[in-house]
């Protein structure tokens, strides 16, 4: 774990403009908004430059969907406590 974190903060530092997967706030891709998931992004200075947004089919956008609505109920109940 502590190795992604360096590379991370390395791609950052160093503006090396790194395609890596890291969560971020989504908004609007594949429906979904509200919700940080794991996408291939372009890492630099900035933080996430660019998403790199994988061909999926509509099955698969449907189960992305039901993940990130599972995910928002528990970021709901978290924070409603």
């Amino acid at each position: 774990m502590s190795i992604c974190v360096c590379k991370i903060v390395e791609t950052i530092l160093l503006d090396q403009r790194s395609v890596l997967t890291v969560s971020s706030l989504l908004e609007g891709e594949f429906g979904i908004s509200d919700v940080c998931l794991s996408l291939p992004c372009v890492v630099g200075k900035e933080g996430v430059i660019v998403r790199i947004m994988p061909t999926i089919n509509e099955e698969e956008a449907g189960a992305l969907r039901k993940s990130a609505e599972v995910l928002r109920e528990v970021i709901d109940q978290v924070t409603s406590t």
